[in-house]
């Protein structure tokens, strides 16, 4: 474990969070272990606690009983093949663990263009990533009683707008002159509204 300097000054140990790949058959046209642990690397310590691992896989590497299975989702259940992600909480001494489905972030578009850019390959795995990351906090850290799936969607906005403003701040100027365009283009009848 490494120390950290928080930003009052006090070092604290930064959990270790594991990131492995576990992909059968499959390869993601990008290195998702580097850009998770790229993601991982910029939430605060405090949010990682009792977290033991990341894993990457593919639906391909999950047996057929298990792709059936359900899971939970905004009280309604989901076959685990229909997810892009799963946290899967402390349970008989296990520590938690989030399982992300690289080719399920991917889809159909595993030779588009957009996997190449930095930018646009974080905020797909980070959306992903930091939502499961919410369900950690939300069970461990902070729990609030509303539904989870919404707490885990604040926690990712939370995470992912973090991430952008720390590593792609240089772009926000260029974010704030477009949405004042579509403002003014929405007010001037020019641009639909949404």
């Amino acid at each position: 474990m490494s120390a950290r300097q928080d930003s009052k000054g006090s070092s604290e140990a930064r959990p270790q969070v594991r990131i492995q790949d576990f992909y059968s058959d499959y390869l993601p046209p990008f290195d998702a272990r580097a850009v998770v642990a790229r993601l991982i690397d910029a939430v605060p310590a405090k949010y990682l606690r009792r977290l033991d691992a990341i894993v990457l896989t593919n639906q391909g590497s999950l047996s057929r009983d298990r792709r059936r299975s359900p899971t939970m989702s905004r009280k309604r259940k989901v076959r685990i093949r229909d997810a892009a992600g799963l946290y899967h909480q402390e349970w008989q001494g296990k520590p938690a663990w989030i399982e992300v489905f690289v080719d399920r972030i991917i889809g159909d578009s595993e030779r588009s263009v957009r996997w190449r850019i930095p930018l646009v390959r974080e905020m797909f795995v980070g959306e992903v990533v930091y939502h499961e990351l919410g369900h950690h906090v939300h069970k461990v850290l902070r729990p609030e009683f509303r539904e989870r799936e919404d707490v885990a969607d604040d926690w990712s906005t939370r995470f992912l707008s973090a991430y952008i403003r720390r590593n792609y701040w240089y772009l926000l100027p260029v974010a704030y002159l477009i949405k004042l365009v579509l403002r003014v283009g929405r007010a001037l009848g020019l641009v639909k509204p949404d």
